[in-house]
């Protein structure tokens, strides 16, 4: 989802979703990875984990799916910090269009790591979809693509029982075509990042099919396990910093049963 110095994209960051390696997010969803993620599409985003924590350090930041990343790149201004709580609905996306329950994260609302919110009472928020969708990418030290851009973002944050950050990010696009542009893009990022060694950020891509991808982030001693899913208009990047834990066919199942 990129790292929210997450401690913070997760996001991402997250995000599914969450930057290590350049921007990328719980998918808070406006994923970017810091040290330490803050609270993991997005994803969602949730973008890169933070590093150390794709969101959450009380808990540990997740990436901001992503999403959310703690550092948007250079080439970009970041946002100003909201001043209130933004909607839980965003455009046509609510509550039910995303999972409550990611590979032992339950969806539960989650102090920002960094103030790149306003809590609203939920688990979901409504964020920038251009701002979310970019800051999600991550990037590695390579120029990203252009991207499609998405016409609204919805970002989910996750806790599991001990307290560990997941994030989500969905977005919709005007069409499928859209959508699939924007996931394809996302997916060549991913694959183009370090796949072992001690880079920020590290990938480790496990499966995938024609509709999503799934697959691990390493931020320095953390890993976050992370699915992106594409279905119809709408993009889900999901992240969580489950140390790796979840296998391959977890990973499948629930990238198969989110992509329909």
């Amino acid at each position: 989802m990129r790292v929210r110095a997450a401690r913070a994209l997760v996001v991402a960051a997250a995000a599914l979703v969450l930057t290590g390696c350049g921007a990328g997010s719980p998918p808070t969803v406006t994923p970017t990875p810091s040290s330490t993620p803050t609270g993991g599409p997005t994803a969602t985003g949730a973008g890169d984990p933070t590093a150390g924590d794709p969101t959450a350090t009380e808990p540990t930041a997740a990436p901001s799916t992503g999403a959310g990343s703690a550092t948007p790149p250079p080439d970009r201004e970041p946002p100003p910090r909201p001043t209130e709580a933004a909607p839980s609905t965003a455009g046509d996306l609510g509550q039910d269009d995303l999972p409550r329950e990611v590979l032992g994260f339950t969806a539960e609302e989650r102090e920002p790591a960094e103030g790149e919110y306003v809590p609203n009472g939920t688990w979901t928020h409504a964020v920038d979809a251009e701002q979310a969708a970019w800051e999600a990418a991550p990037r590695c030290g390579a120029e990203a693509p252009e991207e499609d851009v998405p016409t609204a973002a919805l970002a989910a944050t996750y806790l599991d029982g001990r307290g560990r950050p997941g994030n989500g990010l969905l977005m919709s696009f005007d069409d499928e075509d859209a959508a699939r542009g924007y996931a394809g893009a996302y997916r060549g990022l991913l694959l183009g990042c370090p796949h072992e060694g001690e880079a920020p950020l590290v990938t480790e891509p496990l499966a995938e099919e024609e509709q999503w991808y799934a697959g691990r982030r390493g931020y320095g001693p953390e890993r976050w396990s992370e699915l992106v899913v594409q279905n119809d208009d709408r993009v889900l990047l999901l992240i969580v910093n489950d140390d790796g834990a979840a296998d391959v066919q977890q990973l499948r199942g629930l990238a198969e049963e989110l992509a329909g």
